[in-house]
């Protein structure tokens, strides 16, 4: 009888948080009775004492928000983000992780060790411009440049796939621009418009790695935006815009 108890209690309580007016908090009520009744529970009056232990109580806006984890930029830009989120009245409260330290970036305890690859004739490696990043990172952010005429495109992967293989498709669309199952893939597209005949020329330089896809796509979008690479097709950044939409 007391574990009936206290769920009659939880469905009560339940109720009066998830309605926001007291009509909408009888029609709750209504519906637990019901749920009581066709369970096999006494006379639903019977909880009446729950309810009353429940009336005033809700939920602040800030126990009601869903938390937003985005990563630290700048300032500027996190002020900016905070302030919208105020002014629509957005129901989400924002956390800003922290970056790569520099400490990350200058220090390592082996800084002589040379970066290698354990690919025989690999063909990514030898491009890769990023200093102690060999082709096994995963879930990267990237940049790919074409020597040929200094343009560039940002990307990322999704999946838990290498920085080898990830780059290796982007080889392949370039080294066949005319394939027509590449026909829709921003190399292929690049090379076949701008450099036919041509065989591909192109330096990769890792930008970052993570592996909360919802945080790599914000950065992804945040290197589009700020480097504006000219090979990245209007389509890619359409669907990238869509998907952090949806997030």
């Amino acid at each position: 009888m007391k574990t009936k108890v206290e769920v009659a209690r939880n469905f009560c309580k339940t109720a009066n948080i998830s309605s926001s007016s007291p009509e909408l908090t009888e029609e709750s009520y209504k519906v637990v009775d019901r749920l009581l009744v066709n369970n096999g529970y006494p006379d639903p009056r019977q909880f009446l004492e729950f309810r009353m232990e429940n009336i005033g109580v809700r939920l602040s806006a800030e126990q009601r928000s869903v938390t937003l984890k985005l990563p630290y930029m700048s300032e500027e830009i996190s002020s900016r983000i905070t302030k919208f989120i105020r002014r629509k009245k957005l129901p989400i409260t924002v956390v800003f992780l922290p970056g790569i330290k520099l400490k990350d970036l200058f220090c390592s305890s082996r800084p002589h060790d040379k970066r290698h690859c354990t690919i025989s004739s690999c063909q990514i490696y030898p491009k890769i411009t990023t200093e102690r990043v060999d082709c096994s990172k995963i879930r990267p952010i990237y940049r790919i440049t074409c020597n040929l005429c200094c343009q560039f495109y940002v990307g990322e992967s999704s999946r838990s796939r290498s920085l080898h293989e990830r780059l290796g498709e982007h080889l392949r669309h370039a080294s066949n621009p005319t394939c027509n199952s590449y026909k829709d893939e921003a190399l292929a597209f690049h090379y076949k418009e701008h450099h036919p005949g041509l065989s591909p020329d192109l330096m990769f330089e890792l930008l970052g790695t993570e592996s909360n896809t919802i945080i790599r796509k914000v950065l992804e979008a945040h290197f589009i935006f700020t480097l504006k690479p000219e090979i990245n097709n209007k389509e890619e950044c359409t669907l990238l815009q869509r998907f952090l939409l949806q997030s």
